[in-house]
């Protein structure tokens, strides 16, 4: 996957100064930058943003429980990274509203990838744990020797 294109097209999506694409035929920017200030587009986009986030991460980790191809991991971790950047730059130039609605959801999907990714490599660490014998003879050894008579319970309350 080549994830460094997502830059170059949120540049091109925000109209930002960055894009060498012109819009002015179409949509004025003046027209723009009012639209990008609407209570209901900034709620459109941001609900647009999740579904496609969710979207992503169902294409990027259908099975976070399951093994993800090593090479695609440190990927996901640098989108998760450079996204906020990439985005922050995109919306530089747009009202303050959108901009933070829509840095909201965008650093909720690092935070998401973030985990996903986590989650993953220590369920792969798990599994080859378990799957060795020694050491799960060594961890049932281990738990043996543990005298749950001795055990005593805190009550918090």
């Amino acid at each position: 996957m080549k994830f460094t294109d997502i830059e170059i097209l949120l540049h091109s999506f925000w109209r930002s100064p960055a894009s060498q694409e012109s819009f002015e035929d179409q949509l004025p920017s003046s027209k723009f930058m009012n639209l990008c200030d609407l209570n209901e587009v900034i709620e459109f986009v941001k609900q647009s943003d999740y579904i496609f986030y969710q979207f992503l991460i169902e294409i990027l980790m259908p099975d976070p429980l399951g093994n993800i191809p090593t090479n695609l991991v440190p990927s996901m971790r640098q989108l998760a990274k450079n996204l906020e950047n990439w985005s922050r730059n995109a919306l530089s130039h747009l009202p303050a509203r959108i901009k933070h609605s829509t840095m909201l959801t965008v650093q909720a999907f690092s935070m998401t990838l973030k985990r996903y990714t986590l989650l993953n490599h220590l369920i792969i660490t798990v599994k080859n744990t378990l799957q060795n014998e020694n050491v799960l003879r060594i961890m049932s050894a281990g738990l043996n020797k543990i005298d749950l008579n001795h055990i005593k319970v805190i009550d918090l309350n």
